[in-house]
Order: C-alpha cells, then structure tokens, then sequence
C-alpha cells in the first residue's frame, strides 16, 4: 500500500445477535510503526472505545466500518500496521496491512 496523503485503508464489519435492551462496548485498536505526533514522543498504537446501544442495530445487526487516512505528513510511516475490533478483551476481527 502506497502511504500517498488521502490514502484510507481498513475494513467494514457486520456483527449479528445483539439481545434488545443490551449495550455494548466495543474497541477499534490499531497498531503502527512508530508516528512522532510533533511536540509529544513517539506512539506505537491508538485505540478509540464506544458503546453500541438498541438504537444503533437494525433487524439484529450493527455495521460499520474501522478506516485510518493519511491526513499529515508525519503520520506517513513504512512498515505493518495492524486493526483490531475487540468486545473486551476478545478480538472480534483483525486486518494487517504492509504500507510502503
């Protein structure tokens, strides 16, 4: 994958048998070579937690999709880059990309 600024990569997802008047917790993790975040130190990894409520599920599914852009040029890092989608601690779906 080709690190061009406006290069999205990632995955969408379909998850099945929500019980009615649950909510859930749900994490998108992902995990980079290392990205200077300029005036801060290095970070390895991001990760953003959300709950999925009856109101988010249609007929018994809740779809979405995990993307990461290349918006800044500092962001632009060669090496593996892994997402995750994790219901506590168990992880749900992962993709790995090479970014070149």
């Amino acid at each position: 994958m080709n690190k061009n600024t406006d290069t999205a990569f990632g995955f969408y997802y379909k998850i099945f048998g929500f019980i009615q008047g649950n909510c859930y917790k749900l994490t998108h993790r992902i995990t980079h070579p290392p990205i200077i975040v300029p005036g801060k130190k290095a970070i390895t990894h991001q990760e953003r937690s959300f709950e999925i409520c009856e109101k988010d599920v249609k007929n018994n599914i809740y779809a979405s999709n995990y993307l990461w852009t290349f918006d800044r040029e500092w962001e632009k890092k060669s090496g593996d880059w892994s997402m995750y989608l994790l219901y506590g601690d168990k992880i749900l779906l992962n993709e790995s990309f090479i970014v070149e």
